[in-house]
């Protein structure tokens, strides 16, 4: 097993067997290359609107041109997954990301060249596309690959939010709250604005709570007549 070859799987759908379907847990979403989508027979009318760019490994950014849901057979079991739609130049024909690959639990072996997941009570294992060609009626799809192009590894474009610096205010003058020297710089340190309130979002009471003196004082339980 000296070899540093890809995992290369066969899929069938729309009634043709697919080959070079590349098998990457490195990579976020599930790829569908515009030429292999065009000759199964879809047009981009076809394709759901998605509006979102990715990277790929080297940084390299693309653009999707829609979601594709392509029901596919390997093995002898059915799926149903969402690609997005590329129009890259690329050496595999689908790409099999990490949605599809924990969504069935999957084991991906490149050393082995083979996938295995439990399906049922059966333990089915997909082995790595042969290069040899297999005798199938099936037919076969053909598209012209970019073989010295590894393009893999795609990865959803995050939005970099870069923290701006607040712009420098005025403190206007406080208002009389106290005489206290103290208390006007409390209120200064926490930026609080002349006419706002007292709160986080300056919901609170903007004028201090006035407390009535009561002559004469007197204490707890005793009614003044």
């Amino acid at each position: 097993m000296n070899h540093n070859k890809a995992l290369h799987i066969k899929v069938i759908t729309t009634g043709k067997r697919v080959p070079m379907v590349l098998v990457d847990n490195g990579s976020a979403l599930n790829v569908c290359r515009f030429r292999t989508a065009t000759c199964l027979g879809y047009q981009q009318k076809s394709f759901a609107v998605l509006g979102q760019a990715i990277r790929a490994y080297d940084n390299t950014r693309r653009e999707v041109m829609g979601i594709l849901a392509l029901e596919f057979t390997t093995g002898p079991v059915l799926f149903k997954e969402k690609f997005q739609v590329l129009d890259i130049p690329a050496s595999f024909n689908l790409l099999l990301g990490r949605p599809w690959i924990h969504a069935i639990e999957a084991v991906p072996s490149t050393l082995h060249q083979k996938v295995k997941f439990i399906q049922g009570n059966h333990v089915i294992s997909i082995f790595g596309d042969p290069e040899e060609p297999v005798l199938d009626p099936i037919p076969v799809l053909e598209i012209q690959h970019d073989d010295n192009l590894e393009l893999a590894g795609f990865q959803f474009e995050q939005v970099q939010v870069i923290e701006l610096a607040e712009p420098v205010k005025e403190y206007l003058p406080l208002p009389d709250f106290s005489d206290n020297v103290f208390v006007r710089e409390m209120f200064r340190s926490m930026r609080h604005l002349p006419g706002s309130g007292l709160g986080w979002c300056h919901q609170g009471i903007v004028e201090p709570i006035h407390v009535q003196a009561i002559e004469p004082p007197f204490g707890l339980g005793y009614i003044p007549t």
